[in-house]
């Protein structure tokens, strides 16, 4: 069966400042890159304010947390009727080849008995 999915990066809400999110990524080169570079999705809290920022590619962006939750929803019920779909044109694709594959090998024999064997092998 073809296997579907929808990528996803995994998102990370830390509570600090700002200021220290960046002294602790400036010392954990291999952490910096994964975010730097979008692997994973940061969001960071300020305790303070209680605003949320969005980290990316070095830049805290402002955003609405409520707005992050509706845009980032993806709906699955369509992934999974193509799926579905895909699974069952295999299996019919399956079935036929394997009836093809019994029928060219029974039927001359059952047609023509033990004369549709090449008698030297």
């Amino acid at each position: 069966m073809t296997e579907m999915h929808t990528p996803v990066r995994a998102l990370f809400l830390v509570d600090a400042p700002i200021a220290r999110v960046e002294a602790v990524l400036h010392r954990r080169e291999n952490l910096r890159h994964l975010i730097r570079n979008e692997w994973v999705r940061l969001l960071v809290r300020v305790p303070d304010t209680g605003r949320v920022y969005r980290q990316t590619r070095g830049e805290y962006i402002p955003v609405d947390a409520r707005a992050i939750a509706r845009s980032s929803f993806v709906a699955f019920e369509s992934h999974r009727e193509h799926a579905l779909q895909v699974a069952r044109q295999e299996a019919l694709a399956f079935w036929c080849s394997a009836s093809g594959m019994v029928l060219s090998c029974g039927l001359p024999v059952y047609w023509f008995g033990a004369t549709a064997m090449n008698p030297y092998g």
